[in-house]
């Protein structure tokens, strides 16, 4: 092997670890999804809408906000920049792979405001009263406990802070992005898990093309240990 072919090799195999993780469960996001269209930047952002979501969310310089299933991490610049120098974004995930590509992209584009936090599927390791919003997206659906993880939530959110999920409609004019409809979960079941779990339904939001969009506010802040 030529010097010149071992170092296309060795860039190519660079490439591979620096951005094809390995499958996560929380939102379940394989390394095939990562790279293909539906989960790249700008092919998302056709759909996803992030600059809509984020005028929609509201959010004020100095919020603590928790990312919970961020995967790779999309919507984690938005977050951070709404946050500001005065707050915090705490992107969670069960991977490891997928926190690593979320502190390179954090370092790539000066996010200092960014923790990363290595969770379980229904504890996401944070700190009682640490967060004043949680941010669920595409995540929900592939939650084996989800009444678990809101629990959770209710524990480390602030008395009325606010919890939005995001997730795909349970409907055939939106099932061309996202997993089958059969593995769907609708928003109706959703809303009453999180009632369960002590949320109050705020508003929704209906201008995404393919998704569900809630807004809960903490009503019941249960007990305090995690």
């Amino acid at each position: 092997m030529g010097v010149q072919s071992l170092s296309i090799n060795i860039l190519l195999l660079a490439f591979l670890l620096e951005f094809v993780p390995t499958q996560r469960s929380v939102g379940n996001v394989t390394a095939q999804e990562v790279a293909g269209d539906e989960f790249t930047t700008s092919k998302r952002d056709e759909w996803q809408l992030p600059n809509r979501v984020m005028a929609a969310l509201d959010l004020k310089q100095g919020i603590h906000i928790a990312d919970v299933g961020c995967g790779p991490g999309y919507f984690v610049p938005y977050l951070s920049r709404a946050a500001g120098q005065g707050g915090r974004v705490f992107a969670v995930d069960v991977q490891s792979q997928m926190l690593s590509l979320v502190e390179r992209q954090a370092a790539r584009l000066g996010l200092d405001n960014v923790d990363t936090v290595l969770s379980k599927e229904t504890d996401t390791r944070l700190e009682p009263r640490s967060v004043d919003l949680a941010v669920m997206v595409n995540v929900y659906y592939e939650l084996g406990a989800p009444g678990a993880l809101l629990e959770n939530l209710s524990k480390v959110l602030e008395t009325e802070g606010q919890l939005a999920i995001i997730d795909y409609r349970v409907d055939k004019n939106a099932e061309s992005v996202g997993p089958p409809l059969s593995h769907r979960v609708g928003q109706e079941r959703v809303i009453a898990e999180a009632e369960r779990a002590g949320f109050r339904l705020l508003k929704t939001h209906d201008f995404l093309p393919y998704q569900y969009f809630l807004l809960f506010e903490l009503v019941s802040t249960g007990g305090e240990g995690l």
